[in-house]
């Protein structure tokens, strides 16, 4: 089941808790930035998931025109830039092959997000990260990014969490979050809907 956290309750998932952030509107029809985690924690099925369901929202998205910016991300990353997705599927398939397989390091990822959202093409975008978020910290000048782009752009960060040692520091930067349960066949659909309905 994918489920959607709110009003900074503790809720039961699997038997693990998180600890929640309040859900905000989701902008109409906005680009996405997508980070996607392809770290050494995330190798074999997380990986995969991962990729998955990047690929099966960003196709959905394609149906409504919506524009994408993915970062394929570990202790480097790789970018590409999908102003027309249903043009460009062929290219975001071969995007989501690449692997990194090395640690597991956010800051560039959302340093590149945060170059991303002052352009005017990505101005009005969401930020999604699937991972695993097995990792220590985001530094503090990211933090505060984040922060500006929440108050001054409307920006809004959500998470798909593929693991159940997630760090909740980190979860609680972030305004919405799902986590990833395997037995949940429609999972992609239900996560598309809860982005375009927040």
């Amino acid at each position: 089941m994918v489920k959607g956290f709110e009003d900074k309750v503790m809720v039961s998932s699997s038997k693990v808790l998180y600890e929640t952030n309040q859900k905000v509107k989701l902008k109409e029809k906005g680009p996405f930035i997508v980070c996607v985690d392809t770290s050494g924690s995330m190798e074999g099925n997380p990986e995969q998931i991962a990729k998955v369901l990047c690929f099966g929202i960003l196709k959905m998205a394609s149906k409504e025109n919506r524009k994408a910016y993915l970062i394929n991300f570990s202790t480097g990353i790789k970018t590409i830039d999908l102003l027309d997705i249903s043009r460009n599927l062929d290219a975001l398939a071969d995007f989501l092959s690449f692997s990194f397989q090395g640690g597991t390091d956010i800051s560039l990822a959302l340093h590149e997000a945060l170059s991303q959202l002052k352009r005017e093409e990505y101005k009005d975008a969401d930020v999604l990260v699937i991972s695993d978020f097995i990792m220590y910290k985001i530094e503090k000048d990211l933090v505060e990014g984040m922060e500006f782009t929440k108050h001054h752009l409307g920006t809004q960060y959500h998470n798909i969490t593929l693991n159940n040692q997630a760090n909740l520091e980190i979860l609680d930067l972030f305004d919405n979050h799902w986590v990833y349960d395997p037995k949940e066949k429609r999972v992609v659909k239900s996560v598309y809907k809860n982005l375009i309905e927040l």
